[in-house]
């Protein structure tokens, strides 16, 4: 394939490091990156991704780890998705590493699945959740992850059958104050956004694939406060020729559609150093765009699940513990 001149000023290095399959994501630098996913697995690079330590967390090896936000080489936190009501939902801390960790929250719920992980900075965060009682649950920390409290008035009203997506973490965005949630599956895709830290919410539709429960948005990412991009549709037909990326300009309170979106699903989208250089991925392989996500290009067809990035160096991970690397 004929690479785009901004993926061919690319150094690409591909490796597996696991046989499971990872979806959670958290980049800290050029040099610090954790990936987590199944059988309560781990992975940790400290030299920019030229080598991986894999971990399993003791006692988690029911657990999927779809969600992780690292502060840095040695803190980070990872939350898993599952029904509360099996004993999946759980939010583990480490701070030396990996080489120990703390159940810090668990829940057993019923309707309590979580789908993302963020944090404003190095005290506040919030865990995401499909709704219960008709309206998503979102879990709190004011000291860095190392107690939680739910708050069952914060959570946004949802429309029937409508929840947020745990694919790739990225169902949920957070720069102080602000909060957005992505959803489907209730047959419209909705981005809800939060001005005071979650406290009060207001909903917009988003003119992005969701017919059936399995559409609708998987991720969102922000350039600042205003220019976004949502991305989507349908996880299981992976190349279904749909509308599965808008943006907004105003911070999320209104969406387009983008001029041409990929035939494709994507479950994760980042920006790359402006918000100009947009890279997209999902089960149909990985896209770029260089007109902040008007048009696209796809550069692979290797399926992937989350896609971040620091501006020089972008991580992707997968199925089967595949990671990839490109630096700049």
């Amino acid at each position: 394939m004929l690479l785009p001149a901004a993926l061919a000023a690319q150094v690409v290095t591909k490796t597996t490091v696991t046989t499971a399959e990872l979806r959670g994501l958290s980049v800290v630098d050029d040099r610090v990156a954790w990936a987590s996913g199944q059988r309560g697995t781990v992975a940790r690079t400290v030299d920019g991704g030229d080598s991986w330590q894999v971990d399993t967390i003791p006692g988690a090896t029911n657990l999927d780890f779809r969600s992780i936000h690292a502060f840095d080489d040695r803190t980070a936190i990872v939350a898993s998705a599952g029904e509360a009501e099996k004993g999946l939902a759980n939010i583990y801390r480490t701070r030396d590493g990996g080489r120990s960790w703390s159940r810090v929250f668990f829940t057993e719920e019923k309707g309590a699945f979580f789908d993302a992980l963020v944090f404003f900075d190095d005290s506040a965060g919030f865990a995401l959740s499909d709704p219960i009682d008709g309206r998503l649950v979102i879990v709190s920390t004011r000291d860095g992850g190392a107690t939680w409290v739910r708050d069952s008035a914060r959570g946004p009203a949802t429309l029937a059958g409508e929840a947020a997506f745990a694919a790739s973490g990225g169902s949920m965005v957070a720069k102080y104050p602000v909060l957005w949630i992505g959803t489907g599956g209730g047959g419209r895709a909705r981005v809800m956004r939060s001005e005071d830290a979650g406290r009060s919410w207001t909903t917009a539709n988003v003119p992005l694939h969701a017919d059936g429960p399995a559409a609708g948005i998987f991720a969102i990412a922000f350039s600042g406060f205003q220019y976004g991009i949502a991305v989507g549709g349908d996880y299981t037909k992976p190349r279904l020729q749909a509308t599965s990326v808008a943006y907004t300009r105003d911070g999320g309170r209104s969406w387009q559609p983008v001029l041409a979106s990929p035939a494709a699903y994507l479950s994760s989208v980042t920006f790359v150093g402006s918000f100009d250089r947009v890279i997209a991925t999902g089960l149909a392989g990985t896209f770029i765009s260089n007109d902040r996500g008007q048009r696209w290009q796809q550069v692979d067809s290797i399926p992937m699940n989350t896609v971040r990035s620091t501006g020089r160096t972008t991580f992707l991970v997968g199925p089967r513990g595949r990671i990839e690397r490109w630096k700049r």
